[in-house]
Parts: structure tokens; sequence; C-alpha cells
């Protein structure tokens, strides 16, 4: 951090010196050429084809057993934006894919919005003894998928919330559940593109975070958890020209522990291992 800020103290200083030279020279500043960003863009007849990895123990990629197909199919306006549609087929490697889900896009040059379709496929993912598909996400906005300026933000404007659920298998203890998903920019860097091997592409990673807090409740009484929330976290990676590039959810131990229980003692709600997988771009239409 103190060499960026060295770093952009210096340039701040420099670009001011050659601005006064050129007053002072009464010449016309050169027009700097426009930088591209072109991380989110797509149009109709664009598609992405995916080779999906799964992990083993180790966390190590697996040779590639399905693959994912996404092809944008029109275009109309939803909720107050320009929308493209996005169709996405599954299948196994060789054999025939078949329609898995339909959400929409929308972008400007900074931002990557998505519905919320989307967004359930990841809120599924998270393993828990208890059903939460109650938790539904609202279909009639958009959700900011990925931003290339901003840091840090919640995609929804409130948590959604739901009361007094039971666990099964233990009775008399109820939970809260809290859900948010976090997203935050974390690294840029370069890939190679997966249509021309010698061509190298600039990248944005973002974090997705699905957080669910829980509360425990035996009877009125608040047991109060060690580990008050179940987090898994995906990794989105963007590429300049293409779109997303890569996405991969790691290997995660998923705990949430309880402080000791009458008659009972520590009880630990959950306790595994949660074994991850990657997609990473085969060949794309821009």
């Amino acid at each position: 951090m103190k060499k960026l800020l060295t770093k952009a103290v210096l340039s701040a200083f420099l670009a001011l010196a050659v601005i006064s030279c050129k007053e002072d020279a009464t010449s016309t500043p050169d027009t700097p050429p426009a930088e591209t960003k072109d991380y989110y863009s797509m149009k109709v007849g664009t598609y992405w084809v995916y080779d999906w990895h799964e992990y083993n123990d180790q966390g190590v990629a697996l040779e590639a057993n399905k693959q994912d197909s996404l092809a944008v199919t029109l275009s109309e306006s939803i909720f107050s934006k320009t929308a493209f549609k996005v169709v996405k087929y599954s299948g196994v490697i060789g054999e025939a894919k078949t329609k898995d889900i339909e959400y929409h896009h929308a972008f400007n040059t900074d931002q990557l919005f998505v519905t919320a379709a989307f967004l359930e496929s990841f809120k599924n993912q998270i393993p828990l003894p208890i059903n939460i598909d109650f938790l539904a996400l609202p279909t009639d906005k958009w959700y900011l998928m990925a931003d290339s300026k901003q840091t840090t933000w919640n995609l929804l404007d409130t948590p959604i919330e739901l009361k007094n659920q039971t666990i099964p298998n233990v009775p008399g203890i109820t939970i809260d559940l809290s859900y948010q998903i976090i997203m935050t920019r974390k690294a840029e860097g370069t890939m190679t593109d997966p249509n021309d091997a010698t061509k190298t592409v600039k990248t944005i990673e973002f974090e997705m975070k699905n957080s669910l807090g829980i509360k425990a409740k035996l009877g009125s009484a608040d047991l109060g958890l060690t580990k008050p929330s179940v987090d898994l976290i995906t990794y989105l990676v963007f590429a300049e020209g293409i779109g997303l590039i890569k996405g991969y959810t790691p290997n995660q131990d998923i705990k949430l522990s309880t402080v000791e229980l009458p008659f009972v003692g520590a009880y630990e709600i959950i306790n595994q291992k949660f074994i991850g997988a990657e997609m990473v771009l085969k060949k794309y239409k821009k």
C-alpha cells in the first residue's frame, strides 16, 4: 500500500510538471488514447462454452467431465435497462446438453447486473440440514454482480430473513436465518485468451460470499453460537474483451458450533467439508 501511495503521489507530481511545461510552451496537449474497458459487454449471438472440473479432497482440479454453454438469445428492456437474455445449457462432455436456467444481464462500462435466477443457483449450493428455499430473492430488480471501481458491496438492499425454523432430529431448538450476498473486488491480473493461446488478456477477480447468519434458540433463550454464520465463497474472473473467463468455488470447511447445551454438551449443527469445482472458459464468440 505504501508503494502504491508513493507511486500515485509521484505520478500526480509528474503530471502537474508536464502540464506546467506545456502551458509555458503554449503547445496543444496530445489527447491520450481512450482506455478500453470491455469486461462485461455482450450482444445477441454472443456465447461462451465452459469446461467443468470437480476438485478432489486436496483441492486439485480433476479432468473435465461436464460443460456449460451460455448463449445470448435476445435483447429487451427490463427494469428500465437494456437487458440481454442468457440461456444456460449443461451436460456431460460428448453428450447432448439440456436447457438449465434463463436469466438476464445488463451492463455499462464498469458494471454488470444480473437478475435473481442467476444468484439462486449459488444460494442452493449452501450445505444446510434445513430447507432454505423460502429465502427467495426478489425477482423484480437488478443485482450488481461486478463493479470495476467499487471495492465491496452487498447485493441485497437488506438481508433476507426467515424466523423460527426447526432442525431435524434436534427437538426444542429453532433457528433464525439472515441471508446476504457480499461482493468484493479482489485483484487484477492476466490470463491466456482461450481463442488465441499467443494472446494474454487483462482480468478482474471478484469474491462472492453467500453468507447465512444463524441465531439458535432453545425455547426463547439464545444459545449463542461460536460461529454464527455459514459462508460459501465463490470467485468470478472477468477478462477484457471476453466476459466471464473463470469461476471457482474452493474446498471449504463448513462448520456451525453451539456453546454447551443443557443435558447435551457442545453440539455441532454442521461440521462438513464442502468439495468445490471450477468452470474454465474453453471457447467463446463475442
